[in-house]
């Protein structure tokens, strides 16, 4: 399914969705003409996301701070910095 179709599944706006992908939370397939082919899986993971992340009692997300922390380590390791 499109991102639009995942969107609508997992009642999260796409931009979010593609934000997801970019920092690695999801890994959705890539039809042969490159668009994004989103399955079950990544619909419950978005789902479990949603769920996780974007309440109102929810300031902050804890996963998203998590990966940011690992993308951070990983970038500084990569430069010799660490």
């Amino acid at each position: 399914m499109n991102v639009g179709d995942a969107a609508r599944r997992s009642g999260l706006p796409a931009k979010t969705i593609r934000y997801y992908e970019e920092i690695g939370l999801i890994r959705p397939a890539r039809a042969g003409n490159g668009y994004r082919d989103y399955c079950g899986d990544d619909i419950h993971r978005l789902t479990f996301l949603r769920r996780s992340c974007h309440g109102d009692d929810r300031p902050h997300c804890p996963i998203l701070d998590d990966i940011a922390g690992a993308a951070l380590a990983g970038d500084k390791i990569a430069s010799g910095a660490a």
